[in-house]
């Protein structure tokens, strides 16, 4: 809070507040209630808000030091955060922890100053020359997309909605998205009612209620990662199929075993033309087998005529 623009910060907080409710965010909401009342109720106190917006913590040990000054909300949030952290209900912590969530809350500041930097031109805050173009680029691109999709008769035609589709533009989403503003009013009030004014009993049922469905980048990335799995085991999948296919294409048929061959016997009439073979004592001309075989069946091949021919050939 900085001097000079209280009046607009407390129209702003006024005029968010809805919204902190329909985003289920009830410590928020609550605290809201009662420094808008406590505002209201103590016209003295927004006087001097006007013209004193920062908390000087004067140094106790070396006076020659520069007092130290944080606005109300950072000496609440540096001072306060121990006491307040340790004796909320339910939620005991440890030191480590403690400081764990002091460095989260200043990492939130920190990305809060980077953006409201960029707005002022004051790159005191950034380390290099490098760093502070590759943030400008960033941040004043999405800058310019959202202004052109403002402006857009179809916005959801816009490439940075084609990369992230939104998952809750129907109708049922938008109605959501249209009551959660008068939605959140309601119920601001009545947390108003309940924990500032305590003319109504104290009701927290549905306080943490989201409003409208957040999206967020891991969401994104999880349903990315979800559709290349199963584009993976379709894949997959389909390989098994194909390799089967393959593999019965090349194993035996066992459903229809062939029948064992049975043993021909040599008739009287095949043994009467095979007996022409019997002049040929030392080599049987191919000729001649082949004369013989077209008298034959078609068991009877050259070779087998041959093997029949060495075996009686001296008998």
């Amino acid at each position: 809070m900085r001097v000079g623009n209280f009046g607009l910060q407390r129209d702003s907080l006024s005029a968010a507040g809805p919204l902190y409710a329909s985003a289920a965010k009830s410590n928020y909401t609550t605290a809201i209630a009662h420094f808008l009342a406590t505002i209201a109720a103590h016209p003295q106190l927004e006087e001097k808000l006007n013209h004193c917006s920062a908390f000087k913590i004067p140094h106790d040990i070396d006076g020659g030091l520069h007092h130290v000054c944080f606005g109300f909300d950072e000496a609440l949030e540096t001072f306060g955060v121990r006491f307040i952290k340790g004796n909320v209900s339910g939620n005991v912590i440890d030191e480590k922890n403690l400081k764990n969530q002091i460095k989260a809350s200043q990492s939130e500041r920190e990305r809060i100053d980077l953006l409201m930097s960029e707005y002022i031109n004051d790159n005191s805050i950034s380390h290099s020359e490098r760093a502070i173009k590759s943030r400008q680029e960033s941040l004043w691109e999405l800058v310019n997309d959202l202004v052109a999709i403002f402006e857009m008769d179809n916005p959801l035609s816009h490439q940075l909605f084609q990369k992230y589709k939104p998952t809750e533009i129907h109708q049922e989403g938008l109605d959501r998205l249209i009551a959660c503003y008068p939605n959140g009013l309601e119920r601001i009030k009545g947390i108003y009612r309940q924990e500032v004014l305590k003319i109504e009993n104290r009701n927290t049922k549905g306080r943490r209620a989201v409003g409208v469905v957040r999206t967020k980048v891991k969401d994104y990335n999880n349903q990315k990662k979800s559709i290349n799995q199963s584009v993976t085991m379709s894949l997959q999948s389909q390989q098994r199929d194909t390799d089967e296919i393959l593999n019965e294409d090349y194993l035996p048929d066992t459903t229809n075993p062939q029948l064992k061959q049975k043993k021909h016997r040599t008739t009287k009439e095949e043994m009467e033309i095979l007996s022409a073979l019997k002049v040929y004592k030392d080599k049987l001309p191919d000729d001649a087998i082949s004369s013989v075989c077209e008298h034959l069946s078609e068991i009877w091949t050259k070779k087998k005529v041959r093997e029949w021919w060495n075996y009686h050939k001296d008998k």
